[in-house]
């Protein structure tokens, strides 16, 4: 096989193989990414009157009713450590119109720490996004919270971004291995006009 004809096939395997391999691992990422998400737990600690019953709930909060009747929320968007979230109120806050309760996540969760006593679901859908939470209150009094949000512009990003940068990456290894060779056939061109 001629020289010319080598670096034309390892061109050929640059451009194709580099966003090849760039696109199985834009895949890898999504999926590592979602299988991440999808597996964690984490406690929201426990009310100072032991729950009996969670009583509302969005993406951002979760109320429970304690064993004398009082409510109790937490928002989890701030700090959860040491029951930090815990709050008793009058009556839960009005919720975001567009979550949906009892609507289940459609994929695997993984099983909540110990016992349930009581789970809500909550999501929040629209064209480009999803969002997903699973609340539960355990035997012992904790609440637990999983969620999960897909992102179809992140999704796209981890999909495309890969074999974008293979294919850059494989231009410019081709320009460099044609750039080389054309200066080495120049100066050969050179040195063979000297000789003569």
């Amino acid at each position: 096989m001629g020289v010319w004809v080598r670096r034309i096939v390892i061109t050929a395997l640059l451009l194709i193989g580099l966003p090849l391999l760039g696109l199985s691992a834009g895949f890898a990422l999504l999926r590592g990414c979602k299988e991440a998400d999808a597996e964690s737990w984490r406690s929201l600690g426990a009310p100072a009157e032991v729950p009996v019953a969670i009583v509302d709930a969005d993406l951002d909060t979760v109320c429970v009713r304690g064993q004398d009747g009082s409510l109790f929320e937490c928002d989890h968007t701030g700090p959860t450590k040491d029951n930090a979230c815990w709050k008793e109120v009058d009556q839960p806050r009005e919720k975001d119109p567009y979550v949906e309760h009892r609507n289940t996540y459609q994929g695997d969760i993984s099983s909540p720490p110990g016992p349930v006593k009581d789970a809500l679901d909550v999501s929040r859908q629209f064209a480009e996004r999803a969002s997903h939470a699973r609340y539960a209150l355990l035997e012992d009094g904790s609440v637990w919270l999983w969620d999960y949000h897909a992102d179809a512009n992140t999704s796209l990003l981890l999909l495309a971004g890969p074999p974008i940068i293979g294919l850059a990456l494989a231009i410019g290894i081709v320009l460099v291995i044609w750039l080389v060779a054309g200066l080495r056939a120049l100066m050969r061109g050179l040195k063979a006009k000297g000789e003569s």
